[in-house]
């Protein structure tokens, strides 16, 4: 790991270019969205994941990155519905 957490800012780069480039590519997209989650980027989480649940709403890593991203938000609500779609 790099100091400041800069590995995973050059990982988000390298991976938003590999889903730009091949649009649709669900290892590309999934690790996409952990490293948002992992980085805190909120909005750029919620957007992916919907993108992902457009295709399968019961994506479980997207329903997963969700709640945790709306609790995070404090949106506690919309995260009770995200984490009870998972169960």
């Amino acid at each position: 790991p790099m100091p400041n957490g800069k590995h995973v800012q050059q990982a988000i780069g390298l991976m938003r270019l590999a889903v730009e480039r091949k649009p649709g590519f669900d290892p590309a997209e999934r690790r996409l969205l952990e490293l948002y989650l992992e980085a805190g980027f909120g909005q750029e989480t919620l957007t992916l994941a919907a993108k992902m649940r457009d295709r399968d709403p019961g994506d479980v890593d997207a329903l997963r990155a969700e709640a945790i991203t709306l609790a995070r938000l404090q949106r506690y609500a919309d995260a009770l519905d995200s984490a009870r779609t998972l169960a």
